[in-house]
């Protein structure tokens, strides 16, 4: 199977503990295990580094996973230069927020859409703001959907 969807960190944090969580609703979690398993839904190594140290079960998680996550090769690197070249602030970004412009890169590469639960930052406002993944992905035509659009999108139903 192909990938369809490059995950972000805020996505999987939703789906473990809020508010879609797997206490609440476990067949959400299930349909996400098993699609991050078999390639479906992907994430870059920038996602697992977010993860491992999380202060619950979700750390294990990950770590059981560890080699599920697309390592930063020769051609995510590339995406990535794409990706991050039109947002010059983007070389100041927190250590937290690293993550967002390798989600999408790995999404361009693959061709898939990415899946966050992040809201976009109002760059023209504030021009040196924080690109957010909503940023980048418009900015490179590639689709961002919350996780309820790709919950749709996949048919999951719970």
């Amino acid at each position: 199977m192909t990938a369809r969807y490059s995950i972000d960190t805020s996505a999987i944090v939703e789906l473990w503990r809020g508010l879609y969580s797997r206490d609440v609703f476990p067949s959400a979690w299930e349909q996400f295990e098993v699609h991050f398993d078999n390639g479906i839904l992907i994430a870059p190594d920038e996602v697992y580094r977010e993860l491992k140290d999380a202060s619950d079960d979700l750390s294990e998680w990950v770590k059981l996973r560890s080699d599920r996550f697309y390592p930063l090769d020769d051609a995510l690197q590339q995406h990535l230069r794409k990706v991050i070249s039109p947002f010059p602030q983007a070389a100041s970004i927190p250590k937290r927020y690293y993550a967002d412009p390798h989600v999408v890169a790995l999404a361009d590469l693959f061709g898939c859409s990415v899946v966050s639960q992040e809201s976009a930052n109002d760059l023209t406002s504030n021009p040196n703001g924080l690109p957010q993944i909503p940023n980048y992905c418009s900015r490179h035509g590639v689709q961002h959907l919350p996780l309820l659009r790709m919950f749709r999108e996949m048919g999951w139903q719970f």
